[in-house]
């Protein structure tokens, strides 16, 4: 007892005295749990050994001592076997550390000469990470409609949290969300460029360490297709082999269907061979790419293959003729394809002089008649039963071609959307003399009033077909309450751009909670209502989805107090009340009993003159 109480003595003594020049380095100093820490001092040796040496710490506003070290070394208890004191300098040496060992820690050194100097500084104890890893709400998204939520777990006090992606560092924006001190990383709408891999970085003072990598799948395409055909020429010979292979960036890879002017094909696959190829496969191939985890189409650009028969068997009919009597029709026949036919006569070209003629039936060949002078007429037909007809499902992204109909001869086709002349877009093309607009793939836009025009010199007729291009959902947004008080009405509400209009399926955190309806209510919310709530649009017509998340936090009322809290304050109240009362009679009595009895003046100054004493005596070397 004699012991401890010189040691609070010597404490006081030195705390007493002016401060010098500091002795320690600015702090905090930073160790780990079962670490060891020295507190060097800037002094050198002396000549002569210092007369005191004093180590303290302060631990939630309280002082306690470590070592004080004057011809003898007092040390507290707890730091026994844990501490070395190099009195030359005054530096400690601190072992086995625990987070116990937090505070400022404070030295004060008396010299030979009965100067004193002191300093101060600062210890941060930390516990060293481990088992760092990272856990992921889902890795089987699909790209623009998946959100994923990663986790960053680790043992270890005062912990900082890097998310990298790859060897870069994961920086916020509108898709991407560091909470729970950067510890959670949220990405909204996730593209196939967020896959990763994702690694933790964790750090804290005195250790740092790094997660295992993870991956996300992500499921996105078709994008970029591309057809190909070999060999590439304008033209192929009846009876040649052709390759076309379709090509497209897709997780998981997608699947093809091809089309001739539109028109599905039974093939399947990525590629298409043409074997022995005839001239009715002429026309405009194109390949579409499906997704089946995405449910996206991508239809190529048409890659036309034109395909002619050899010219053969040439021949040329004539009968006998009396000169001045006969006239003469001359009929040429051949067989091939694509034939274009030139008339010489010996070796000049035989020219024809356009005439008008009267309309007559139908023949099938343009006669080149001798009278008295050379003329030249071809038979019109009249234009009749016009119509339009439409292939595929008018669903944004398919193929669709519309073909323009009718009976006549020598005409001509125009086509017109929403009464204006038709302008070609980029997904849009004429063949087939005008006679088949194609649609490569199908745009939103392209939903109108198209008429078809069919005319001649003698005639014309035409036809109108409505198109709706189904599409969506898209662009699918939740509005609504972002947080609300227990027992209150939830009401949120689900749109999206679709045609026709998508059905909706809300779940919360994951579970369905209901169907069909846009809007979603509940009269009497509780705690548990607390989540993320997803509303899933479908269109029944495009077989696609798109969804949209919404945060939601239920908290108490906050104010309101029931019949049990009310009664206890105002029985506190009183008691309150009734306490003051009964000290103020008290105090007001003890004040008359102190009136009447005599102060003892003379043993309080005594007790202050024995306290000086005791400080008189301490000082005295």
């Amino acid at each position: 007892m004699e012991k401890a109480v010189t040691h609070f003595i010597l404490l006081g003594v030195i705390s007493g005295l002016t401060k010098g020049v500091d002795l320690l380095p600015d702090g905090p100093l930073n160790a780990a749990v079962g670490g060891t820490v020295i507190f060097n001092t800037t002094l050198t040796p002396p000549e002569k050994p210092f007369l005191v040496v004093a180590w303290s710490v302060i631990i939630n506003n309280t002082e306690r001592p470590i070592i004080t070290s004057t011809s003898s070394n007092i040390t507290d208890p707890e730091y026994e076997g844990r501490i070395t004191l190099y009195r030359s300098t005054g530096s400690l040496e601190l072992r086995n550390l625990t987070l116990n060992d937090n505070g400022m820690y404070r030295v004060s050194i008396i010299s030979d000469g009965g100067n004193q100097i002191k300093g101060s500084t600062k210890l941060k104890i930390f516990v060293p990470l481990s088992n760092i890893k990272v856990e992921v709400s889902s890795t089987d998204l699909v790209e623009f409609n998946s959100s994923v939520i990663l986790l960053c777990f680790c043992s270890g006090s005062s912990l900082s949290f890097v998310w990298l992606n790859g060897s870069s560092e994961v920086t916020t924006n509108e898709r991407v969300q560091l909470t729970d001190g950067n510890s959670t990383l949220t990405i909204f709408s996730v593209t196939h460029y967020d896959q990763g891999p994702y690694s933790c970085k964790v750090s804290n003072a005195v250790s740092e360490g790094t997660s295992d990598p993870v991956n996300l799948s992500i499921s996105f395409g078709p994008e970029n297709i591309n057809l190909m055909l070999s060999p590439t020429q304008e033209y192929y010979v009846e009876g040649s082999n052709i390759s076309l292979s379709c090509s497209a960036a897709s997780r998981p890879p997608a699947q093809c269907q091809w089309f001739l002017n539109g028109v599905k094909l039974s093939d399947t696959g990525p590629e298409l061979t043409l074997i022995n190829i005839q001239e009715s496969q002429s026309g405009n191939y194109s390949c579409r790419a499906f997704n089946n985890k995405t449910l996206r189409y991508q239809t190529s650009q048409p890659s036309a293959i034109s395909v002619l028969a050899l010219v053969s068997n040439v021949k040329v009919n004539i009968t006998d003729l009396v000169e001045f009597n006969s006239s003469v029709s001359l009929f040429c026949s051949s067989s091939g394809s694509s034939l274009s036919f030139l008339w010489l006569n010996s070796s000049s070209e035989v020219i024809a002089i356009m005439t008008p003629v009267t309309p007559v039936t139908l023949q099938p060949l343009c006669y080149f008649c001798f009278h008295t002078k050379p003329f030249m007429f071809c038979p019109t037909e009249r234009i009749s039963g016009v119509n339009i007809t439409s292939t595929d499902q008018t669903i944004e992204g398919n193929s669709v071609n519309l073909t323009c109909n009718g009976a006549g001869s020598d005409f001509t086709s125009e086509w017109m959307k929403d009464g204006s002349s038709l302008t070609l877009a980029d997904n849009m093309t004429l063949y087939d003399e005008n006679r088949v607009l194609s649609f490569l793939s199908l745009k939103k836009t392209d939903s109108g009033e198209y008429l078809c025009k069919i005319s001649n010199a003698v005639s014309f007729d035409e036809a109108k077909y409505s198109m709706v291009v189904n599409y969506g959902p898209e662009d699918v947004q939740i509005t609504g309450q972002s947080w609300i008080n227990v027992g209150e009405t939830l009401n949120l509400a689900c749109s999206a751009a679709s045609t026709p209009s998508a059905s909706y399926t809300w779940s919360l955190n994951g579970i369905e909670i209901s169907n069909n309806s846009a809007v979603f209510t509940k009269d009497m919310t509780e705690l548990s209502d607390s989540g993320i709530y997803t509303c899933q649009a479908l269109n029944n017509k495009t077989g696609r989805t798109s969804s949209a998340e919404h945060q939601l936090s239920v908290t108490e009322k906050a104010g309101g107090l029931s019949a049990g809290p009310i009664a206890g304050i105002v029985i506190a109240s009183f008691l309150v009340v009734g306490g003051a009362l009964g000290g103020g009679l008290y105090i007001y009595k003890k004040k008359i009993n102190n009136t009447a009895r005599p102060q003892n003046t003379e043993q309080d100054l005594h007790v202050y003159e024995n306290t000086s004493v005791i400080y008189e005596n301490t000082i005295t070397p």
